[in-house]
């Protein structure tokens, strides 16, 4: 993903432009993913390979289980 696409999506909140789009920059992945939970509306789809999950686990496990915990209150609340 591009730095113009992205600075599109943190101005609108996530919301627009509305792509689909490979992100191998695991800051603007990261970032997207925190400012996404707590703005969903609809629902949220990612999908990450085998490395990319077994990165994520060894590197952010506290900040996964702190996505997961709050995407329950908000579900929940």
């Amino acid at each position: 993903m591009d730095d113009s696409t992205f600075r599109q999506l943190k101005d609108s909140c996530f919301h627009h432009p509305e792509v689909t789009d490979v992100i191998f920059d695991y800051n603007k992945m990261l970032e997207m993913g925190l400012v996404a939970i707590n703005s969903i509306d609809h629902g949220f789809d990612i999908l990450w390979d085998k490395v990319m999950f077994n990165f994520l686990w060894r590197y952010f496990k506290d900040g996964i289980h702190l996505a997961e915990k709050q995407a329950k209150k908000k579900t929940s609340g």
